[in-house]
């Protein structure tokens, strides 16, 4: 016998993989099938010079082995339903020798064996059949900790059965009995497609009286009953198919008017019916290898458009449909040998070009390919009968040198990798990922360009994405967790590059004495040009008459110089400039812009806005500057309330008491002291005691050269009284 052994790994659709082991050396075959996972190795039957027999690999070539020749010599005992139940592994064979009951002549027949792995603890555990005939046992399922099968002793039909698998010791009797005839006497009940549903199993059989229709046991000869008789009278609807799905039941069924179609059950009577008449009428669309995954119930079935193909349901009759036509148009693709593997659903599927091959999928359509060809060309790989076993697939498969003979592969899960040659697969490093099966290496995470930001960071299995920067936002450099705001220029800068998502704004700091007054303004003006040199239109009433009266109120003698006039700002006095400012700062906001006049009258002896100037407002004596025009538009305001010191006024100004300056004129400066008398919303102005009176906003205040008395006015009401006379002018 002549033994190969070749590492696989699926990297694309036309890697060729080549077999674990060759039991029947060139293109004749072993035969290889019933390949099952137990005890960390595969067990498999296949036919070598000793007949058909059990073999067990662990995945190497050296590691496969013949495990028992059961039946000796070149004669075969053909395992078959291998099925593993309290940790050994059960399975039907036929030793052909003879007296193993009463007569010494007799002949075995197949009958139940069970190993666990060894080959001198292979033996025949029970003889179901009297004599010759044999028991045939089949159908294993686990129920209620005992296993069940049907099977025949030879003088009833093939029925239900039952066995704990323990041996008779002493004269202690090992579990084995018939659960019941259902169809009395040497006539077949015929039990199968056994499943627990329900705390019951559910199977066909036949009682002799209706036809092979759906049936249920609770393990007891009363407790087996005929569930719903689906093709009525004596014929038969041949429930097939078996598979569960949340609460229901699933399977194929036939009758008259739909044909072979999908049914369910919640395991009553009244609650079974058709779900849907995949091919219209009586034709049949014949739904068969029902299998659960991802929530949905995959199987093949012929909707008479697109041949036997791929089909789903979630149980609904909207939700049973066609998912992937892997053979387009009339051809069928035969999906079948449905198992999971790495949380992806495995299947063989055939196509014109590439014949009987292994596919995969997530449960979506962009997940659904081949994942190898075998046998490349149209030719099939005949694979079937999968098993995983420690993370590897082994299944029956053929190419053009060898027969069908056992393979293996390790196949990837998404986020890893491996190379043909590797024995196990690595995980993608930080940076890489896959979302395939089969892939060689690792795929680098997108790049998030500038402009863009990551809204995923990527993980081995999955890709980083990208989002846009939301507006006012930019991020200049690739993969950044977050996109910044925009910078903004200040009311004392101007703009000189606007922003976008991958640049920020650029500013530069205005000329000394002007400003943008307004966030990322392009334009520097002075605080005259922007108050009064506007749109005059556009400007309230009380602006217009705010910009006549600085207008006259700064006019040199005998000046022609006219509203408008560029020059008119440079012969402003600090102090006014102050006016402007805060009328721009607050906008029209006359309450604020009032106050202020209110509070520079009294400390300035000028008139009132709107009032004839005197002559004593004419006298300028130098001061020092009130206004420091260089510093941020923010800093204009606290510059003139905070000169020469003390506390910051920065909201309602008659929260602080305020001293006037022992100078007189036009450039006279406000000291802003702490509070220490505790007075509230009051401000403190100073009078002299000259018996000079002059007349401001509807009150006489004394003035003149003698000693200063300070005085309290009341600020709101002055305020309420001034903005009350300039409305009704």
């Amino acid at each position: 016998m002549r033994l190969l052994l070749f590492s696989l790994f699926f990297a694309t659709p036309s890697a060729v993989p080549v077999l674990i082991h060759d039991v029947v050396t060139g293109v004749s075959s072993s035969d290889v099938e019933s390949v099952t996972a137990y005890k960390g190795l595969v067990f498999f039957v296949a036919r070598g010079e000793e007949g058909k027999e059990l073999w067990s690999s662990d995945g190497t070539s050296e590691g496969t082995k013949l495990v028992s020749d059961i039946h000796p010599g070149s004669d075969s005992s053909w395992p078959q339903y291998l099925f593993v139940y309290n940790e050994w592994l059960y399975f039907s064979a036929d030793d052909g020798v003879v007296g193993c009951d009463s007569d010494a002549l007799s002949l075995c027949g197949r009958e139940l064996w069970k190993t666990d792995g060894v080959g001198s603890r292979t033996h025949r555990f029970l003889d179901v059949a009297v004599g010759e005939i044999s028991g045939e046992p089949k159908g294993f399922v686990i129920y209620k900790n005992l296993l069940y099968f049907s099977a025949t002793d030879g003088i009833h039909g093939r029925e239900l059965w039952v066995t704990d698998g323990e041996p008779a010791v002493g004269n202690s009797q090992k579990i084995l009995r018939m659960i019941s005839d259902i169809n009395t006497g040497a006539d077949d009940g015929n039990p199968l497609g056994m499943v627990v549903y329900n705390r019951h199993l559910y199977f066909s059989a036949t009682d002799g009286t209706h036809g092979t229709e759906l049936w249920k046991s609770d393990g007891t000869s009363h407790g087996t009953s005929l569930v719903k008789d689906i093709n009525t009278g004596a014929a038969s609807s041949f429930p097939a198919n078996f598979a569960l799905s949340g609460c229901l039941l699933f399977f194929s069924a036939n009758t008259p008017a739909f044909g072979v179609e999908l049914w369910r059950s919640n395991g009553y009577d009244e609650g079974t019916f058709l779900l849907k008449d995949i091919f219209d009428n009586s034709y049949s669309s014949n739904p068969a290898r029902l299998f659960l995954y991802g929530g949905y119930l995959y199987f093949s079935a012929n909707g008479g458009t697109y041949g036997n193909e791929l089909w789903r349901t979630d149980g609904t009759p909207l939700g049973t449909v066609l998912f992937k036509d892997s053979n387009p148009g009339t051809g069928s693709s035969d999906p079948s040998n449905f198992f999971e593997f790495n949380n992806r659903l495995f299947f063989t599927a055939k196509t014109p070009t590439t014949g009987h091959e292994m596919w995969t999928s997530d449960g979506t359509i962009d997940g659904t390919w081949m994942v190898v060809d075998i046998f490349p060309g149209p030719e099939s790989g005949a694979l079937s009968n999968f098993a995983s076993v420690r993370g590897k697939i082994f299944f029956a498969g053929q190419d053009s040198q060898h027969g069908v003979e056992l393979y293996g592969t390790q196949i990837c899960k998404t986020g890893e990798y491996g190379s043909p040659t590797a024995t196990s697969c690595a995980a993608c490093a930080y940076g890489k990922y896959n979302d395939r099966i089969e892939a060689l290496s690792c795929k680098l995470w997108s790049a998030c360009a500038p402009g863009t930001h990551i809204s995923f960071v990527g993980n081995g299995t999955t890709d980083r994405t990208c989002v846009p920067c939301l507006a006012g936002k930019a991020s200049a450099i690739a993969n950044q967790q977050h996109c910044y705001d925009w910078t903004i220029c200040s009311s004392s800068q101007f703009e000189t590059q606007g922003p976008s998502a991958s640049t920020d704004r650029l500013c530069e700091n205005c000329p000394a004495g002007t400003y943008t007054l307004e966030h990322n303004g392009n334009t520097c003006l002075s605080l005259f040009d922007h108050a009064c040199h506007s749109d005059w239109d556009s400007l309230n009433w009380k602006m217009q008459r705010f910009c006549k009266d600085l207008y006259n109120l700064t006019r040199p003698k005998n000046s022609t110089i006219q509203r408008g006039d560029p020059g008119l700002a440079e012969i402003f006095d600090d102090t006014f400039l102050v006016f402007i400012s805060i009328s721009a700062l607050v906008g029209s906001a006359t309450s604020v812009l009032i106050t202020v006049c209110i509070l520079t009258h009294h400390h300035m002896r000028v008139p009132t806005l709107g009032m004839k100037r005197t002559a004593a407002s004419t006298q300028k004596k130098s001061a020092s500057p009130i206004l420091h025009v260089n510093k941020p538009w923010e800093h204009v305001l606290e510059d003139y309330l905070t000169k020469p010191g003390g506390t910051f006024l920065k909201t309602n100004l008659s929260h602080q008491k305020v001293s006037p300056s022992r100078r007189t004129g036009v450039t006279g400066i406000l000291q802003v002291v702490p509070p220490s008398s505790g007075i509230k919303e009051k401000v403190r102005l100073g009078r002299t005691q000259s018996k000079k009176k002059v007349r401001r906003d509807k009150r006489t205040r004394q003035v003149g050269n003698g000693p200063k008395k300070p005085i309290t006015i009341d600020f709101d009401k002055a305020l309420q009284e001034f903005e009350v006379s300039m409305d009704h002018k």
